[in-house]
């Protein structure tokens, strides 16, 4: 409510008790500036906590009123001409309604929304000004003076991060809960899906649950749910990150204790150890339980205490305490009492570790395998990509694994990979693998193996440069087929590109060069060696205007029918006005939309319809991530997507709404033309 986040501040106060709302060192995201936000923030270890507010209003408001204004606000907010002089008048014509409006509202109606400057707070206010709602002034209106409220967690609520998304996905303003019940708030928070097979849709589901702004309506009656539910959503989905950064901000309290500690470990698993080895040793000095205990050597060892750690290692294992051989044993290689072989030959056989474990073993070089990783909690996910000392496997694994889930970059993930590289795996060996495989586990390898080989293309004859193109086409074929293709086209495409400038295009067969085309065409490439003329350029040329979102959309719908994809034409999002005679292509269609889709929930589409028609964009993204949870892009029929895509629209979401399009409209061209039956 009254205090804008993000900003310091100190507020004397009639009861001595002093608020500091300090700014974290959260990751370059998280620090994102906003405009600023009507809310409190909590950093304090005090569980009831006096702040002060302006009062601004009477007795008797109207709370329909202040609404209304706050609707127009973010309407004239949202508009994408919001730069014109026009935009900024209505912006500021709504503002000054939100502010009419609030100088209206009771003081216990508008709890919550009251308007506050954090300025005003600190540099005009004095200890006279300030009144305790136990000793109200005499007259009642309280228009311009200062008073004291006991908050406890309601500024829980409105913890987050800062929006710092692509500018190719929308934004939400700080409302973005507006209108919605805390019930339905949560209701909707655990609806989210894990996989989510639109990354637009997994992005915006994040920004929406992670993002800063004023709480749903309810909120500050129960404001612990709402922020548990939340940092549970991010725990699940390994969003490691924006977890850390949330904790900061959360109260030092026992009611908290386990995620500061849940902190403190992913701290050091991000090599950020001063803090959390001063909170150990703290710990360790009053308690001994085990955790801090093995927490506080663990962090002698690793800020060079190796004198007091010896004698506090020998210590701990006389003490029988602690029943962890795996934990000791590291131990003794970081003190130089064992050798890394002979502590990796033990460690090998515990097919269970936990954070504590995965810690130590990095920091002693003994290799994390993909087993002891995959029982890692879900929620240091993101953070496992700062370790070293995995295994091949376990690499792949990760890599793969948060590539999939939006937690890394396809250039992260190539990096990853690259470091596990078998240089005497064969393409022809790996190309087998994958095939008895029948799945994606031996999907990296497979890439690995044709990787190395193209960089020895200069080395190889014409026959073999056109059998490498040929396994690596038949390798994306096969991830498409597995619901992949997104995720590998990035991958292959500079490899086939690569090929392609040292084959002989005079002999290289028309299929290799139309699949080339396609291939580049779907990875954003250019299509840089095909001959000047003939049929393969001609229907890459038909493929890139499919694919050109801004390209007329006549011309997109003649393109589809030329390449035989008509079935596609509803994911054109304009509507076709041209004069092709649409009948004799019908009727001379050899396929027109011949592939089974299971439908959507029908109950499902209304409600996404609903949320849409009342521009609750929170619940418009959400329930449009639950309708496609378990199913991939290409096995949703076009005029399912084109009714999502139409949903965002009306919510408000004009970018999300053309990138889910897009997504889908290169997922089902993907599965047309280059899926491989293997």
């Amino acid at each position: 409510m009254p205090l804008i986040l993000n900003k310091k501040l100190t507020l004397s106060l009639a009861c001595s008790v002093s608020l500091l709302a300090i700014t974290p060192s959260l990751p370059a995201y998280a620090q994102a500036q906003d405009e600023p936000l009507d809310l409190t923030v909590l950093s304090t270890s005090e569980k009831d906590v006096s702040f002060v507010v302006i009062e601004d209003s009477s007795d008797t408001g109207n709370a329909d009123a202040i609404e209304e204004a706050a609707s127009r606000l973010d309407n004239a907010t949202d508009q994408d001409d919001a730069q014109t002089p026009s935009a900024d008048n209505n912006t500021r014509q709504a503002q000054i309604a939100v502010d009419n409006a609030s100088s209206d509202i009771s003081d216990e109606e508008t709890d919550d929304d009251t308007k506050i400057t954090q300025a005003e707070a600190q540099d005009n206010t004095s200890s006279e000004d300030i009144v305790t709602e136990d000793t109200p002034s005499d007259d009642g209106a309280t228009t311009g003076r200062m008073k004291r409220r006991t908050i406890k967690d309601v500024g829980l609520a409105s913890i987050g991060i800062g929006d710092a998304s692509d500018d190719a996905l929308d934004k939400f303003s700080n409302r973005l809960w507006r209108g919605v019940a805390l019930p339905r708030a949560l209701r909707l928070i655990d609806h989210v899906p894990v996989s989510i097979a639109s990354d637009a849709l997994r992005q915006m589901s994040f920004k929406a649950i992670a993002r800063q702004g004023v709480p749903p309506k309810g909120a500050a009656a129960d404001p612990v749910s709402l922020l548990r539910a939340r940092m549970d959503y991010l725990a699940r989905n390994g969003r490691s990150d924006a977890l850390a950064a949330i904790i900061t901000q959360l109260p030092k309290n026992d009611d908290w204790q386990e995620w500061h500690e849940w902190k403190l470990f992913y701290d050091l698993m991000m090599r950020q150890d001063e803090e959390a080895c001063a909170i150990a040793a703290d710990n360790a000095a009053t308690s001994l339980d085990a955790l801090w205990q093995k927490t506080n050597l663990m962090c002698q060892i690793l800020t060079g205490d190796e004198m007091r750690a010896s004698f506090s290692a020998d210590v701990l294992k006389a003490s029988g305490l602690i029943d962890d051989p795996l934990y000791f044993d590291v131990i003794d290689v970081l003190l130089r009492r064992k050798s890394v072989e002979e502590v990796q030959a033990t460690a090998s056989q515990v097919t269970e570790i936990d954070f504590m474990h995965v810690i130590l073993m990095d920091a002693a070089h003994v290799e994390i395998s993909a087993s002891q990783l995959a029982s890692l909690s879900s929620s240091y996910r993101k953070a496992a990509n700062a370790l070293r000392y995995l295994s091949d496997e376990a690499r792949q694994t990760l890599g793969l694994a948060n590539l999939s889930a939006g937690l890394m970059t396809p250039l992260e993930a190539k990096a990853l990979f690259v470091v596990s590289t078998n240089p005497d795996d064969s393409p022809l060996r790996a190309m087998t693998r994958r095939l008895e495989a029948q799945d994606n586990t031996a999907s990296v390898p497979l890439y690995l193996a044709i990787r190395n080989e193209t960089n020895q293309a200069q080395t190889l004859s014409q026959d073999e440069v056109e059998e490498l193109i040929s396994l690596a086409i038949q390798a994306v074929s096969l991830e498409i087929r597995d619901k992949q293709g997104a995720l590998w086209v990035p991958f292959y495409a500079p490899l086939i590109g690569e090929l392609m400038a040292v084959a002989d295009m005079a002999t290289l067969p028309a299929d290799l060069q139309s699949d080339y085309a396609m291939m580049q065409h779907l990875a954003g490439l250019p299509v840089s060696v095909l001959p000047t003329d003939g049929d393969v350029v001609v229907a890459s040329d038909h493929l890139g205007t499919i694919l050109d979102s801004q390209a007329n959309t006549a011309n997109r719908a003649r393109s589809m029918t030329q390449i035989g994809v008509p079935s596609l034409l509803p994911l054109l999002n304009d509507v076709i006005t041209d004069e092709t005679d649409w009948l004799i292509t019908y009727e001379a269609s050899e396929q027109d939309s011949t592939t089974s889709f299971a439908p959507l929930s029908q109950t499902g589409m209304l409600a996404l319809e609903q949320a849409a028609q009342k521009t609750q964009k929170v619940e418009t993204i959400i329930i449009a991530s639950k309708l496609i949870s378990g199913r991939a892009l290409s096995d949703i029929s076009p005029s399912d997507i084109k009714k999502i895509s139409d949903a965002l629209m009306t919510a408000g979401l004009p970018n999300t709404s053309a990138a889910f399009t897009n997504e889908a409209l290169s997922a089902h061209l993907m599965t047309i033309l280059l899926a491989s039956d293997g």
